[in-house]
């Protein structure tokens, strides 16, 4: 299996990710409608601008799935694209501590399920031939961006992964709870050499901004 939190990591907002809940919550869940409302920090390119949500799974290059107009102040609400329309972009992914991934290896790991399927979203400010890509990034307890995951079935998974880059060792803390549909998570860079994720509520500071 490709880790989750290892491809949004090192691709920068990719795929793949998990974890646990003692009571079965499911923190990550946004909802029926999955709605996304904000503004964007220090919006200065005024109107005619189009937040569009781009679908990264299953093929070779995303698909705009959903759209919404962002106003002169960068406020936005926007809907994610529903099941079935996610569901031609899913990508399998199988889990399994046991099987070797690459250089990575995982210790105290666990998961509700080892086989499901997923895609992430990407959002992007535009406006005729410019486009903008926009994220949303947080800097308590230490800076990090969230991201937007579609699952096809409830999950849970944690563990640590410890993963070999040439010389350099990079770690990764996975604690998640997934229910089926969108969720967001939320992926933190505690130093250059370990990151974390987890589906905990979305940090207060969280700021949508144009990413450069």
């Amino acid at each position: 299996m490709q880790s989750y939190l290892r491809a949004v990591v090192g691709c920068g907002l990719a795929l793949s990710l998990v974890t646990s809940s003692a009571c079965g919550r499911h923190t990550g869940s946004l909802g029926e409608p999955p709605v996304l409302s904000g503004q964007i920090d220090g919006w200065n390119k005024g109107t005619g601008f189009t937040l569009e949500a781009y679908v990264t799974g299953k093929g070779s290059s995303p698909s705009e799935l959903a759209s919404a107009a962002i106003d002169a102040s960068g406020k936005f609400s926007i809907t994610l694209p529903n099941a079935a329309a996610v569901a031609p972009y899913l990508y399998a992914q199988h889990i399994d501590s046991n099987q070797a991934d690459g250089s990575c290896k995982w210790t105290n790991h666990q998961s509700s399920s080892a086989d499901f399927a997923n895609a992430l979203v990407d959002l992007r400010a535009v406006s005729g031939s410019t486009t903008f890509s926009v994220a949303q990034t947080v800097t308590s307890p230490v800076s990090g961006v969230v991201v937007y995951v579609y699952m096809d079935h409830d999950l849970t998974e944690s563990g640590q992964q410890t993963c070999m880059f040439g010389t350099a060792t990079t770690q990764y803390g996975v604690d998640l709870s997934f229910a089926s549909g969108w969720n967001h998570v939320t992926v933190l860079e505690m130093s250059s050499s370990s990151h974390s994720a987890n589906t905990d509520a979305v940090s207060t500071d969280a700021k949508w901004v144009l990413a450069k």
